[in-house]
């Protein structure tokens, strides 16, 4: 079976997003199993012109590249919509002719991808990687104000509906969907509920309209199934993220003396709450304990994020990075936003770390509260010291949490069950 995996982004030889990571060991799973796999990637390296198509075939999986701007990503409408991209996509599908298309992220490459592929008869799946699908903070926004790039007349016509509609009859979708936290982003403020319902209204009929093409829906979570459920789509298929197969053989340092080592893996944005990290780690001694970051490129130089006990260590090629895993004594997973099945959190428990995270969407699915981690709200962060200081103090704690990390589905069981699907959505020729 020829099957083609979408991503807008998968940097060379580096960690990117959750979605990269998934397309990458998804594509490497597919290939033990029989198939043929090739993936079509967004390219931002910015060293060939826009709409530029090469075959980049050196590494370990056949990756075709597609050279982009970083407007692409940025700009509200590209971001969506991009005719040109995806016609550039549409021309490498008449070449290669795939059994099957699966998306993982369309972000830069717009969302007539999914169209460009139905018109030519050819089945599609889409992953759906991020609770942001269905979040004003998402590619379906503004980046810099959280708000939907739609018209101010049909922003008019919809406030005034909304003025005419109980509040209360929507205030639990605007809970699930997670709009308007302002405590949180107080940068991404939606402003008066007039404005988040409108905003939610919008996400909910963008999201039903880009989905909707597709004739499989993937959910690696029951969260993030539910939440685009709520949201009005059909189809679905409930597949788990998996742990690298290589996770099984790490062998993890014993956390009995010394400074307990908290690991942060991903990126370091402020939503995924490095911040609470940094601010956690100035009150423990460097005796005691140690914040050990993967994934920035360049430490900071604000003192905040400076100390004898905090080191910035850098990107991970792909291939290495359970090495982090090993090296740490306790994964700090403190999203603000709702997580879906984080690789970060799967990846820890398949090495046997335990997880201190913060209580939001499909955490809850994966950590089992005092038995392999601690589950904290995201905005207690006397929880999270005392969490913390719990394990530091208490060795014998951390030790029996790692011992009782869950045994997580490796990549080769979760690959056969998408190996599966996708057969029958080519034999039934569905579009």
């Amino acid at each position: 079976m020829r099957i083609l995996e979408v991503t807008c982004w998968l940097p060379e030889g580096g960690l990117g997003g959750g979605a990269a990571v998934v397309c990458r060991d998804n594509t490497l799973a597919l290939q033990r199993l029989g198939a043929e796999v090739r993936i079509f990637a967004g390219s931002y390296a910015g060293d060939r012109p826009r709409l530029v198509i090469w075959n980049d075939d050196t590494g370990e999986m056949p990756v075709t590249r597609l050279s982009l701007e970083p407007e692409d990503r940025l700009t509200p409408f590209r971001r969506k919509h991009n005719p040109d991209a995806a016609a550039a996509f549409g021309r490498h599908l008449e070449k290669q002719r795939p059994d099957l298309v699966h998306f993982h992220a369309l972000q830069g490459l717009g969302f007539d991808c999914l169209t460009q592929a139905a018109r030519r008869g050819i089945p599609t799946a889409v992953t759906l990687h991020d609770h942001w699908w269905v979040s004003p903070l998402r590619f379906l926004t503004n980046l810099r104000t959280g708000h939907l790039a739609w018209s101010a007349r049909t922003m008019e016509v919809l406030r005034v509906r909304f003025r005419r509609r109980p509040v209360s009859s929507i205030a639990p979708l605007l809970q699930r969907l997670d709009i308007g936290d302002g405590a949180n982003f107080p940068e991404q403020r939606t402003g008066s509920t007039t404005v988040q319902l409108r905003e939610a209204w919008q996400t909910i009929t963008s999201l039903r309209r880009t989905l909707g093409h597709a004739d499989l829906l993937v959910a690696p979570s029951q969260f993030i199934l539910d939440v685009h459920r709520a949201c009005g789509l059909s189809r679905f298929t409930l597949n788990r993220n998996a742990a690298p197969v290589e996770a099984a053989s790490v062998t993890r340092r014993d956390p009995v003396s010394g400074p307990l080592r908290f690991g942060f893996m991903g990126g370091t944005n402020v939503w995924k709450g490095v911040r609470l990290a940094l601010e956690a780690m100035q009150l423990f001694e460097p005796r005691e304990a140690e914040l050990h970051i993967w994934g920035a490129e360049n430490a900071p130089t604000e003192p905040s994020a400076l100390g004898p006990n905090i080191h910035w260590r850098g990107r991970l090629p792909a291939e290495r990075r359970l090495e982090a895993y090993a090296e740490m004594d306790v994964l700090m997973a403190l999203s603000l936003h709702h997580e879906n099945s984080p690789m970060n959190v799967i990846e820890a428990q398949a090495t046997r770390a335990p997880v201190i995270a913060t209580r939001v969407g499909g955490h809850m699915e994966l950590i089992r509260e005092g038995e392999d981690g601690f589950l904290v709200t995201r905005d207690d962060f006397k929880a999270l010291v005392a969490a913390m200081r719990r394990l530091v103090e208490d060795r014998a704690l951390a030790r029996s949490m790692s011992e009782r990390a869950p045994q997580r589905p490796l990549g080769n069981e979760m690959a056969q069950r998408l190996l599966d699907e996708f057969k029958r959505l080519a034999k039934s020729g569905v579009t």
